[in-house]
């Protein structure tokens, strides 16, 4: 196609798409904002406001027979410490009335998939899961579940343990295995069966401590830490002497797990994850014990350095479009605005071009040139004064005379569901262009599938995503992908 000819018939399908926005807006379309308005309601969560918006949020999980508020205790808390300015350590999660029943055997999982889904939902981040104790096993769980529409795993980036037994714990086998032989002894007589009656509820499989036992079923079951995900093992380790003739080092883990059992499972990605383990002695106060970890200062800073390690690594400089935030690599995109000499620069400043770079700034083509040859998009922005009267949609337009036509001019939207770009619900359409056959004469869509386009509205923003054709509709490939990578400011 002649580069004139290419140009209106690009430029006459924008004006389409920009004057008929009202008509092509489905109506009682689902989307993520439903959801999370909708779980945020179901589990009473608060909805992130202000300085919050953005952040990445973050979720503090405790222990077999803990409470919530063991994130809070001490002079600095764990939870005060993780707060930040890039991380919204939200509301710990509280699992205490089922904290000593086996993960798999309890509500817990399904209630803990629920929120990390739903705090997903809300700050429209993957959320990073910080988990004490029996914490990490009801989170490895939680890994394989879904709420909302919306695959746990999809919803969680990283993970912190401490302390958290994953190939089970010394003082759950001894106990399991002491309340199996009283419970049998407790048969004896009605006295022995009331003593004894806790600690044989404990003997049962459905509780966590024959889950928690060294080589038990339940541990195997435990799903393995999905593709993707980042965990980062940390164990304590109490260093202790035994003197007679002579002193001979021992090591009781952190009094609950040994350190073996803490750090079984771990990735070593280098972006936070990998294990760390720290020892302390009795003369030291223990610090290191399986419950005081939560409040060491090191244990803190540790768990803190992962996270921000964790961030650093996922923080993808943006540029700004009329307040969408698109990862574009510069080496790989070239930004073309009005000004900068795009040639259908017919109103001031109210769209940017971005095209594949490498062919933009090809000698052949030459820049003004470049949007109609090189595969790329254009970001339209709608609340420009005036805008809207630029080129209005007229349906009783003819293809055959001025290119477009109403029946093949706009479909949508696509099946089977819309999108979201940032959070923000989008309408993502087909468009197809009338084509041209070897002499000139105008041809229809089903004669030329080739001449295909998309667009991405944004209704609540008012702005349009157009992806100009090149040569088919697989001539910019991976642009959904950087489209989730978008926010707003």
């Amino acid at each position: 196609m002649k580069p004139s000819v290419r140009s209106a018939v690009t430029l006459w399908l924008a004006a389409c798409l920009i004057g008929s926005v009202a008509a092509i807006v489905p109506a009682g379309v689902a989307t993520a904002q439903d959801a999370a308005v909708e779980c945020a309601d179901d589990l009473s969560l608060e909805t992130p406001v202000g300085d919050d918006e953005g952040k990445i949020p973050g979720l503090l999980v405790h222990g077999r027979g803990s409470k919530p508020d063991i994130w809070e205790t001490g002079e600095s808390s764990m939870r005060s410490v993780l707060q930040s300015e890039e991380f919204d350590v939200v509301k710990p999660f509280d699992y205490e009335a089922e904290s000593t029943k086996w993960v798999a055997n309890s509500d817990a999982a399904h209630r803990l998939a629920e929120t990390i889904v739903c705090y997903y939902l809300l700050y429209g981040e993957k959320v990073v899961v910080v988990a004490h104790s029996m914490g990490g096993l009801l989170t490895y769980e939680a890994l394989d579940w879904a709420a909302y529409g919306v695959y746990v795993k999809d919803a969680v980036d990283h993970i912190v343990t401490i302390g958290s037994p994953f190939e089970g714990s010394w003082f759950a086998t001894t106990g399991f295995e002491t309340a199996i032989v009283f419970c049998k002894l407790a048969g004896i007589t009605q006295i022995g069966q009331l003593v004894m009656e806790e600690l044989c509820r404990e003997a049962n499989s459905d509780w966590s401590t024959s889950g928690l036992s060294y080589d038990s079923e339940q541990l195997e079951a435990l799903p393995d830490l999905p593709e993707g995900i980042t965990h980062k093992a940390i164990a304590g380790r109490i260093q202790m002497e035994v003197c007679f003739f002579a002193c001979v080092p021992f090591s009781i883990g952190d009094s609950i797990v040994p350190s073996e059992s803490a750090t079984a499972r771990y990735t070593d990605t280098g972006v936070g994850d990998g294990v760390t383990v720290f020892d302390c002695t009795l003369s030291e106060g223990a610090w290191c014990e399986h419950s005081s970890m939560l409040q060491a200062e090191p244990v803190q800073q540790e768990v803190k350095a992962s996270i921000e390690a964790y961030i650093a690594s996922h923080i993808v400089e943006k540029t700004d479009f009329y307040g969408l935030q698109l990862p574009i690599n510069e080496e790989d995109w070239k930004i073309v605005y009005p000004e900068d000499g795009t040639n259908w620069a017919y109103t001031n400043d109210v769209h940017a071009v971005i095209v594949d770079r490498e062919c933009a700034e090809n000698d052949e083509y030459g820049r003004s040139y470049a949007r109609m040859f090189c595969p790329g998009f254009s970001i339209i922005n709608m609340n420009e004064p005036g805008f809207e009267d630029w080129m209005p949609y007229d349906p009783d337009y003819d293809c055959h005379t001025d290119w477009l036509h109403d029946d093949y001019s706009l479909t949508g939207p696509r099946d089977p569901e819309d999108v979201t770009i940032g959070g923000v619900a989008a309408v993502h359409q087909e468009h197809w262009l009338c084509g041209f056959d070897d002499s000139w004469n105008p041809v229809l869509p089903e004669e030329r599938p080739e001449y295909i386009s998309h667009s991405w509205l944004i209704p609540d923003k008012n702005l349009l995503i157009f992806d100009f054709y090149d040569d088919g509709p697989d001539s910019l490939p991976g642009l959904e992908e950087l489209l989730a990578g978008a926010s707003w400011s």
